[in-house]
């Protein structure tokens, strides 16, 4: 069954439509997404390898789940549903942590434009990666990575990573660390 999710206006707003997931990204629509870290208490970060069967940026290392919100759902009902999904791991309400919502714009192809207000939470809990029970067709491969590698990497614009700049910059701020902050060049 086909995703349906609720068009927003480019506010943020739902103009009360509700179309299929390929719909929205083939016409362009605003939509709402979650963007999830989990951080241990190493200061790394958890992150997933794409599939390579992903429409958008496959093989490509990204955050630790992300999704697009249901219509008739919470972004953070979905947090928790998408974590659990791609990487088989339970998380709670009371885990995440907001950090914020940021709006992406991305022209992928002709049929597949990215128009997101992307609500970002993060985790912090210690995993075992050799655990984690990965949704092949979402997710091939994880690692933890220092926060500062991490930071570093989107900084120089590394093609193999596409966690965007401005959510390092919100984890950054809500954890205080001034020295690990990304600049903007």
């Amino acid at each position: 069954m086909a995703e349906k999710i609720d068009v927003l206006n480019s506010f943020g707003e739902k103009t009360w439509d509700i179309l299929d997931r390929d719909t929205i990204h083939k016409l362009g629509k605003w939509h709402r997404g979650i963007r999830v870290f989990i951080l241990n208490d190493k200061n790394q970060v958890l992150l997933q390898q794409r599939s390579a069967n992903k429409e958008s940026y496959p093989n490509i290392w990204d955050l630790s789940a992300a999704g697009h919100v249901e219509s008739g759902s919470t972004s953070i009902d979905t947090a928790i549903r998408e974590v659990s999904e791609e990487l088989g791991l339970t998380i709670t309400r009371d885990e995440l942590n907001y950090l914020g919502t940021h709006t992406d714009s991305d022209n992928i192809s002709e049929n597949f434009i990215g128009n997101a207000f992307y609500d970002i939470f993060f985790v912090q809990k210690n995993v075992d990666i050799t655990t984690l029970t990965l949704q092949p067709d979402e997710v091939s491969n994880v690692k933890w990575l220092p926060f500062s590698e991490l930071v570093d990497l989107v900084n120089s614009d590394h093609p193999e990573y596409i966690i965007d700049l401005i959510e390092i910059a919100m984890l950054s701020k809500k954890l205080n660390y001034a020295s690990t902050r990304p600049t903007c060049e």
